[in-house]
């Protein structure tokens, strides 16, 4: 997954919160708001107290973020409900960072087809699996 197409994904998948999402999708989602977030603090130093700007771009990738969050953590056979763990200091935050850098379960699992696995391609007439 290229960093454009981690990107549209993470917009066109903003409400779906089911299926699997690989570790290169997650963090390059990761990269562009972290990328955002230092433009936004280049040209306004007052965003990161909570500029205008800042605000609405953190409105707007909330949901995007959660669901690509909840996806990822799908990946590795858990539950989304999984996430509140990082509400818990240390430990919470090492289980979640954990699950996150982990390779996902190989093949099929609970959640969905393995994200690295090609899906059919009928434009070129190769077909997996």
């Amino acid at each position: 997954m290229t960093f454009s197409e981690a990107i549209k994904t993470g917009f066109q998948k903003f409400l779906d919160f089911d299926g699997r999402a690989g570790r290169a999708e997650f963090w390059l989602w990761v990269l562009f708001l972290t990328l955002a977030r230092i433009i936004f603090y280049i040209l306004d130093p007052a965003s990161l107290s909570g500029g205008p700007v800042s605000m609405v771009f953190s409105i707007v990738t909330f949901l995007p973020s959660l669901a690509v969050s909840v996806r990822r953590i799908h990946d590795v056979g858990k539950s989304g409900w999984w996430l509140f763990c990082f509400g818990v200091p240390l430990v919470g935050w090492f289980f979640t960072l954990m699950w996150m850098i982990t390779r996902g379960n190989i093949g099929e699992n609970l959640y969905g087809d393995d994200p690295l696995i090609p899906k059919n391609d009928t434009k070129t007439g190769i077909y997996y699996r």
